[in-house]
């Protein structure tokens, strides 16, 4: 699924949308010979019963899915914004340090805020977290927790304090929101569903063959689009359609207009 995604958005949006006409086609032509010699008075009955049943079922099961990975997808876009508004409001608090805490405490925050986009977004795309993005928190832990705050900066190092503890956890939201929402069973499930409900409707009998091969095609390239939706969305931080470090790039040039 990874090897797809890594393929233009319009290339795989061909291929779901194609390959969902043609099979539907396929079907049609390679199914119409036993049909054609099984089919009875109340054969199209039955089979219409079932395909209506088969595609209220599928209909309902893909909402249900589709919310969830919308959902999924809008968590992770929160998570990845709250951390990187965490990170402003330490970098805000700390200029009321002493030049020399300060300037340390900037470069740690600059540090941790620069590898979350260069080092940990791309090992997001695979659901795992940056062992570099993790060593630069501990470095940031360590060098604002070591510093022994004075009376007249001390609510600040409180409050810088309490924001780092903040990053923690919502760097742990961003990790674990990195993970497909559906598994691959769930997406097993829902082409299978697919695929036998354009069998059904393929095995539904009309004397025409090309609108019958029309209708089944334009099914499977009607289902081959929610498929793609699915896909592309599915994870988060990979493909096109995914959460980008913008959050944490629009952060660091406002740590540039902070330190002015």
């Amino acid at each position: 699924m990874e090897a797809l995604l890594a393929l233009p958005m319009w290339l795989v949006g061909i291929i779901f949308c194609f390959g969902g006409a043609a099979l539907g086609v396929a079907l049609v032509l390679l199914l119409r010979p036993f049909v054609q010699r099984n089919h009875g008075e109340e054969h199209n009955s039955v089979f219409s019963d079932a395909f209506a049943a088969v595609a209220t079922l599928f209909a309902i099961v893909a909402g249900l899915l589709v919310f969830a990975v919308v959902g999924a997808f809008d968590t992770a876009s929160s998570a990845s914004g709250n951390e990187a508004a965490a990170l402003r409001q330490m970098y805000h608090n700390v200029q009321v340090f002493p030049a020399a805490e300060k300037a340390k405490a900037e470069e740690a925050i600059n540090a941790y805020t620069k590898s979350v986009i260069a080092d940990e977004w791309p090992t997001m795309s695979h659901g795992e977290a940056s062992e570099k993005t993790a060593a630069s928190l501990n470095s940031m832990f360590k060098v604002i927790g070591t510093m022994t705050p004075q009376p007249s900066w001390s609510d600040q190092y409180t409050l810088v304090s309490g924001k780092m503890s903040d990053v923690v956890a919502l760097r742990v939201a961003r990790i674990d929101s990195s993970q497909p929402a559906l598994s691959g069973l769930y997406l097993l499930l829902l082409f299978s569903s697919a695929g036998i409900t354009m069998l059904i409707l393929a095995l539904d009998y009309a004397e025409n063959r090309l609108m019958h091969c029309i209708a089944v095609g334009l099914t499977g390239l009607a289902l081959a689009s929610v498929l793609f939706l699915m896909v592309e969305v599915n994870s988060p931080y990979n493909g096109e359609i995914s959460v980008t470090p913008e959050s944490f790039e629009s952060t660091l040039q406002a740590f540039t207009e902070i330190s002015k």
